[in-house]
């Protein structure tokens, strides 16, 4: 089994703090950096959020510095992707008003009534797709039908 080093615990402290949200407070870091006996090519790894003026900051400044972006910052996109499709979707088929929240959770935490709930509209082809062979009219597969009909898990 691996261990982080003991010694980067000691190390862990805040070393820069500054208002702003553009390119000149990387810059600012930078200067901050060289007054303090360092080097910004010393950087190797920032994590910042997806702001183009971060990102330019780095590049332009911490030349040498990979950029990670904050899993916070990523989820809230990636979030606010999903909701933008799945509005898109609800407009072409009524049929997925009110399972936001349902779609949104682990399918593993969902009660039984819940996922059946959500199985064909999680699972459902497109509303042009060609039929799926041996679906129904509408294009769901038999069972889908079938767990959509029951509350036991699919």
């Amino acid at each position: 089994m691996l261990r982080k080093p003991d010694i980067f615990k000691s190390y862990r402290q805040v070393v820069f703090v500054i208002e702003g949200r553009n390119a000149t407070t990387v810059a600012r870091f930078a200067e901050h950096l060289t007054g303090h006996k360092a080097r910004p090519e010393q950087i190797t790894t920032v994590s910042i959020d997806m702001s183009p003026a971060y990102i330019r900051g780095v590049a332009n400044h911490l030349p040498q510095a990979r950029i990670t972006f904050d899993k916070f910052h990523v989820v809230a996109h990636a979030s606010a992707a999903l909701d933008q499709t799945r509005r898109l979707e609800q407009r072409r088929d009524p049929g997925l008003k009110g399972l936001r929240w349902t779609l949104l959770r682990d399918r593993q935490r969902l009660s039984a009534e819940a996922r059946a709930d959500s199985m064909p509209w999680s699972a459902r082809p497109p509303p042009n797709a060609p039929p799926v062979p041996g679906s129904t009219a509408k294009g769901y597969a038999p069972s889908s039908i079938a767990s959509r009909s029951t509350s036991s898990p699919p």
